[in-house]
């Protein structure tokens, strides 16, 4: 449970501090701003599930009582799956887009 807390934190961690920004920068440099507002949209839904993320990981971290557990791992597998989503569609938008204009 502690190493599913660990990588569930450092995934979380990763998109915040190093993806995003990543993908940002990319439609600052095509001066892509229909594509800027719509991931500033997607973004605040990915940082919804980044709170559940880390509040599942702050339970876990601290107890060892299971009793909640799978009602708990089913909220968290349906915000990743959104996540997963919100995250595809901001990399369309903020990547994919742009890689014809790079040649």
């Amino acid at each position: 449970m502690r190493q599913l807390c660990q990588l569930l934190v450092d995934y979380v961690s990763a998109g915040h501090f190093e993806v995003y920004e990543q993908l940002i920068r990319e439609g600052q440099a095509f001066d892509d701003k229909q594509g800027l507002e719509q991931a500033r949209q997607l973004y605040k839904d990915i940082d919804k599930t980044t709170d559940i993320a880390v509040d599942f990981n702050d339970k876990y971290q601290e107890t060892d009582d299971l009793s909640s557990l799978v009602s708990d791992l089913s909220q968290l597998g349906e915000a990743l799956e959104s996540r997963f989503s919100s995250e595809d569609q901001m990399i369309a938008l903020l990547h994919t887009a742009h890689k014809n204009q790079l040649a």
